[in-house]
């Protein structure tokens, strides 16, 4: 994946310092971030506590981490910052060739079949799927295909297994859909999963997570299921308040995913589950996601700005206690 725009922040303060009387907490000496992330660390001041280190843009990973290594003097002491998905895992990556704690298995979160099998552990449930085998269906695709439709039937749902936000996915209606669509995927990329399709209500669920426990959950629900939206529905959602039942049901749901998921990284964790015909609650994935328009929808329902709390409590800032507005009702 081509990482652009890294960079990193020196902190000018130390561990019990306070600026701007704004009193640090377990404070790293580096914090690696990028261009999106630093612009808005500006609206917050964090940006003034800071001295940059501007490390090349490049598609090259070892140029990258060797740019790291040259300003990077203590992992033990450093943190990550960083605004997308893809960021993600080259986090999990630089963590590991650096050394640096506790970033060391993000990919067990976002990376869908593994976080699926911890779930499974804690009898969490999510739909059916199946692993794509390019090999396999590459050397007997008829029969390749007849042990997956034994699997799952129609319509189905195809999706890369690391990747977010309906990123290349593809509802598929038979088994001639299904063999034009694999045969179009970059395999190399990375792998691919076949879903069953849910009927049924889509919930967007955003939380603040910090030290692996959600301290702030907001609950969306879908007008419809966002891969509807090809297919010339409306795309849209709504939020479910505390005080309903659904919220309850969807939160505790929730809340047993992230304990499933241990460890989780403090800042952001968007869960997005469906809920059945029968009422079941089912896991699709888990992505961080704080820059979004749902999140701009919160901020203007709730005045929490789960975005800019994300990132102070990445760079060590104590989270603040959220104050709700009164909350719109859906109706």
């Amino acid at each position: 994946k081509t990482i652009e725009s890294l960079i990193i922040l020196t902190f000018k303060v130390g561990f019990d310092d306070e600026l701007d009387g704004i009193q640090m907490i377990k404070i790293p000496k580096y914090l690696i971030t990028d261009r999106a992330a630093y612009s808005k660390m500006k609206s917050f001041n964090l940006a003034k506590m800071t001295q940059v280190k501007i490390v090349e843009d490049s598609s090259d990973y070892q140029q990258v981490l060797a740019a790291c290594k040259k300003v990077i003097k203590d992992p033990s002491t450093t943190a990550f910052n960083l605004m997308n998905d893809p960021a993600i895992f080259i986090t999990s990556q630089l963590a590991k060739d650096l050394g640096v704690p506790g970033y060391e298995h993000l990919d067990h979160i976002f990376n869908k079949n593994k976080a699926k099998i911890l779930l499974e552990k804690h009898d969490l449930q999510f739909p059916k799927y199946v692993v794509f085998d390019p090999e396999a269906y590459t050397l007997n695709t008829e029969k390749y295909l007849k042990q997956i439709e034994d699997q799952l039937s129609y319509p189905a749902f195809v999706k890369p297994i690391e990747g977010s936000l309906s990123e290349i996915a593809e509802k598929v209606d038979n088994r001639d859909q299904l063999k034009s669509l694999v045969e179009t995927l970059n395999h190399s990329k990375g792998p691919y999963e076949i879903d069953e399709y849910i009927e049924g209500a889509m919930y967007n669920v955003d939380t603040i997570i910090y030290n692996n426990k959600a301290i702030f959950t907001l609950v969306g629900r879908a007008i419809n299921p966002f891969c509807q939206f090809m297919d010339g529905k409306n795309s849209g959602a709504y939020l479910v308040p505390e005080n309903h039942p659904t919220y309850v049901k969807v939160k505790s749901f929730t809340d047993k995913a992230i304990e499933a998921l241990y460890p989780v990284p403090n800042g952001s964790l968007n869960i997005e589950l469906f809920e059945n015909k029968r009422g079941d609650l089912l896991f699709c994935e888990a992505q961080s996601r704080r820059s979004h328009l749902v999140i701009r929808m919160y901020k203007y329902l709730t005045n929490y700005d789960l975005e800019a709390e994300c990132m102070k409590i990445q760079a060590g800032l104590e989270p603040e206690e959220f104050i709700a507005n009164t909350l719109i009702p859906h109706g």
